[in-house]
């Protein structure tokens, strides 16, 4: 497996690339320890690899996590002597207590004092720290004696916790500066050392299962949990290291282009029995002091799957040889279709129905086999159409799949769509989904069908349009719209010229111009609260189903003659349907395909005078 990481515990942290080699090695020696100004030194302590995938499935907050100090093995020796009486005492740079973490009011301040002078240390001296909180300036410095027992040897170091304890149960960043006083110190540069601390309010449940980083790129894959513990979703992203405090810090690139800082992981600690400890704080996922472990599996040249239905699809279609969290990623680059429908009870092997209305809409019950995380579809660049109707899916990052033209989504629960790194999508389809799902179709001016009736049984409401809950104004080559079955109050397609299929059925909507839309030939608006149309550009239309409207007056059809599907049924207002001579034969005549339904009240005329 690659390493990834490369951490150095209580000195700093650092990716393994040349640029930050080149800094470190102009404060240490060569090999990164640190020396005084006797020539003695204090090594650092061995490094240890993350080596791709941490796992944190089983973190919860039952009250106050306690901090333990950590205790750190050195080999200190003396490397060369320069001043032989020198007399010299500093500030290791070691991560002690506090840690970043849900922290009290009264938190024990402790330093890592150490000899860096040739003699031996008897004498008593000053210690002192300083805090200051997020800006502020520092507060007033606390003064303590190290009192010495016997010695501090030569390349020796010891832990001194302050009597005075600090107040930083208020959330927010502390800056503690911790400085030595010594009257015959012969160097003062490693005297003081500044380390920030994060003070966090803790949540109740750490909804992260996981994070890959990958070193090559500094670009790390967290992996999420939802709210009953599975994993659903990945979030990409690239992180940078403030060595100095030892922060890793997580961001995301945003479909505008900005880069958003989502969260960071304080003061990350390995073992030598592959485990994992930190703080981390990612608003909306996770506050809180993680343990994980490393997953020995992975390396680099794999895919992590944590759905074990998409993983026995991959198998059963020659992507992948077993079952075991894992594909090899060069097996995915050329695909360019999956299709992962769950097992539909709802039909038979004709395709016809054969549920009630309930069951059909009872997804739980009606499928079965069904995703629950599309983790992994990352690894398919080449994808270009994707299937996963009936599926348990909430969330879905496709944002990887640059070449998507095909997303059907239909039966699924997802709560937020993001298109934004699918610039040729061409179709997208989410009949029937559960929730009402954040949608922003800007970057996709490639779209021809959009589809969407039907969501949260009907719960989606406002308007369609600049401002509202979605804007279609950029879909210029929007051909096919299908918002019907909801309780939209309009929709404005007033820039969508090429639509030829336009369904709005079973919504509020009282008015609407479709008067730009030449080349509509099937367009619906049944159950609506609409009381006039004008069609007259609409001279294509094949199919028209007003049905269960309050349409006034006079309909004019006349310019139709292609329109061969009407419905036009319980409009108790409409007196008139003006038609032409060829439809009036059919009428009159039952001719073959020709399909028109209306109210027995209403004339049908040449003119409507």
């Amino acid at each position: 497996m690659k390493n990834l990481i490369t951490i150095v515990l209580g000195l700093s942290i650092m990716f393994g690339c040349s640029n930050y080699d080149s800094e470190v090695d102009s404060i240490n020696n060569s090999d990164g320890s640190t020396p005084g100004p006797s020539g003695n030194v204090f090594p650092a302590v061995n490094t240890i690899g993350v080596s791709g995938q941490w796992e944190f499935i089983e973190n919860k907050v039952s009250g106050k996590i306690k901090q333990k100090r950590q205790t750190y093995k050195r080999g200190i020796h003396l490397i060369r002597s320069t001043y032989n009486d020198s007399l010299d005492v500093g500030v290791l740079p070691e991560a002690v207590l506090p840690l970043t973490g849900q922290l009290s009011e009264n938190e024990t301040i402790t330093a890592v004092i150490g000899n860096f002078g040739y003699l031996p240390i008897f004498n008593e001296f000053l210690v002192s720290y300083k805090i200051a909180y997020e800006d502020e300036a520092f507060g007033e410095e606390i003064f303590e004696t190290y009192t010495i027992s016997d010695s501090l040897a030569s390349v020796d170091f010891t832990y001194f916790d302050f009597a005075t304890t600090a107040n930083l149960s208020q959330p927010g960043a502390y800056t503690i500066e911790m400085s030595t006083h010594l009257d015959t110190d012969m160097d003062s540069e490693n005297n003081i050392y500044t380390r920030i601390v994060q003070s966090l309010t803790f949540s109740d449940v750490c909804n992260i299962h996981s994070l890959i980083f990958e070193e090559s790129n500094s670009a790390f894959k967290l992996y999420t949990l939802d709210d009953n513990g599975t994993c659903n979703y990945v979030v990409f992203g690239n992180y940078t290291l403030d060595q100095e405090n030892n922060i890793i810090t997580l961001f995301v690139n945003e479909s505008g282009g900005s880069v958003t800082k989502i969260g960071q992981i304080y003061d990350a600690a390995l073992d030598d029995n592959g485990g994992f400890t930190g703080a981390i704080s990612v608003e909306g996922l996770c506050v809180q002091l993680l343990d994980g472990f490393e997953e020995e599996s992975y390396a680099s040249n794999l895919t992590y799957i944590p759905d074990d239905n998409l993983e026995q699809w991959l198998v059963d279609e020659g992507f992948d040889n077993q079952m075991d969290d894992y594909m090899l990623t060069s097996n995915a680059q050329n695909m360019a279709g999956i299709a992962i429908m769950a097992d539909d009870a709802c039909y038979d092997e004709s395709g016809a129905i054969i549920c009630a209305w309930e069951d059909f809409m009872d997804y739980d019950s009606r499928f079965s086999n069904r995703l629950t995380n599309l983790a992994a579809i990352e690894a398919f660049p080449s994808l270009q159409i994707l299937n996963l109707t009936g599926n348990d899916l909430d969330s879905i990052n496709i944002t990887k799949n640059s070449q998507l033209k095909y997303l059907y989504l239909n039966f699924n629960s997802f709560y937020t769509i993001d298109t934004s790194g699918n610039p040729n999508l061409e179709e997208i389809s989410l009949d029937n989904n559960k929730t009402i799902p954040k949608v922003d179709f800007s970057q996709n001016s490639s779209m021809k069908i959009l589809a969407m009736p039907n969501i949260a049984l009907g719960k989606m409401s406002g308007y369609i349009g600049p401002g509202g809950y979605f804007d279609l104004s950029n879909l210029t080559q929007l051909e096919a719209l299908m918002l019907g079955n909801n309780n939209l109050t309009s929709v404005d397609v007033s820039n969508n010229n090429n639509l030829w299929k336009l369904q709005l059925g079973g919504n509020n909507i009282a008015e609407i111009d479709v008067s730009h839309l030449v080349s509509l030939t099937e367009f619906s608006i049944h159950q609506s609260p609409i009381t006039s149309l004008d069609l007259s550009s609409s001279t294509q239309l094949y199919k028209l189903n007003i049905n269960d409207c309050d349409l006034q007056g006079t309909l004019d059809l006349s310019m139709m003659e292609n329109l061969m599907e009407f419905s036009a049924g319980n409009n108790p207002n409409l007196t008139c349907i003006k038609v032409n001579q060829t439809q009036l034969d059919n009428i009159n005549n039952g001719a073959t395909n020709f399909e028109w339904n209306y109210d027995s009240s209403v004339t049908i005329s040449l003119d409507c005078d």
